[in-house]
C-alpha cells in the first residue's frame, strides 16, 4: 500500500470527510482550513506516524463516492468541469488518464500539448528562422544536420514548418 493510500484511509477511519458544501469536517465536527499545493488543488494536513502528511481534497472526495475503486491500478480522479478548485460531490468522478485528459476542453488540450512541446524544443525561434535562412541561402540539409547535430528529418520539418511552425 503507498503512503498516500495509507494516509487517505487513516484520515477516514479517524472521522475526517467533506461535507455536501465542499467543507472539511474533523472528527470534531469542526470546518478544518485547506491550503494548495504547488499545482494549486486544494489539501489539509492531518499528522500521521510522527509526521504531517497532506490529504488532497478531491481525493477524499472520491473516496467518500467511490471507496476502494478509487485506488484500482491506473484510476485518477477527475475534476469533470476541469475546475479544480471545484470537488463538489457532483464534479467528482474516477477513471482512466485518457477520461482525465479527455475532460479538457480540445482548445485546453491544445494549449497543454503546446506548453508541453516547448519545453522539449531543442531550437530556439532565432536558431529556427537561421536554419530556414540559411537552407534558403543554398545551405543543404546534410551539412545543416552535422552543423546542428540534428537528424536531417528534423531539419526537413523544421524547414517545411511540420515542426517549429509560428513560434508554437
Amino acid at each position: 500500500m503507498s503512503v498516500a493510500k495509507d494516509v487517505l484511509l487513516y484520515a477516514i477511519k479517524k472521522g475526517y470527510y467533506v461535507d455536501s458544501f465542499g467543507n472539511v469536517i474533523s472528527p470534531s465536527g469542526k470546518k478544518r482550513a485547506v491550503d494548495y499545493d504547488s499545482w494549486g488543488y486544494p489539501r489539509f494536513t492531518i499528522e500521521y506516524v510522527d509526521k504531517f502528511r497532506n490529504i488532497p481534497v478531491h481525493r477524499l472526495v472520491a473516496y467518500q463516492k467511490y471507496g476502494d475503486k478509487l485506488f484500482e491500478k491506473g484510476m485518477h480522479t477527475r475534476h469533470l468541469n476541469n475546475n479544480k478548485l471545484d470537488y463538489s460531490f457532483d464534479n467528482i468522478a474516477i477513471g482512466t488518464c485518457h477520461e482525465n485528459v479527455m475532460d479538457n476542453t480540445k482548445d485546453e488540450r491544445v494549449k497543454k500539448a503546446r506548453t508541453a512541446a516547448k519545453k522539449l524544443r531543442k531550437f530556439t525561434d532565432s536558431e529556427v528562422e537561421e536554419i530556414r535562412k540559411l537552407n534558403k541561402n543554398g545551405i543543404g540539409i546534410r551539412k545543416l544536420s552535422k552543423d546542428y547535430n540534428v537528424a536531417k528529418s528534423t531539419l526537413s520539418y523544421i524547414i517545411n514548418r511540420k515542426t517549429y511552425n509560428n513560434g508554437n
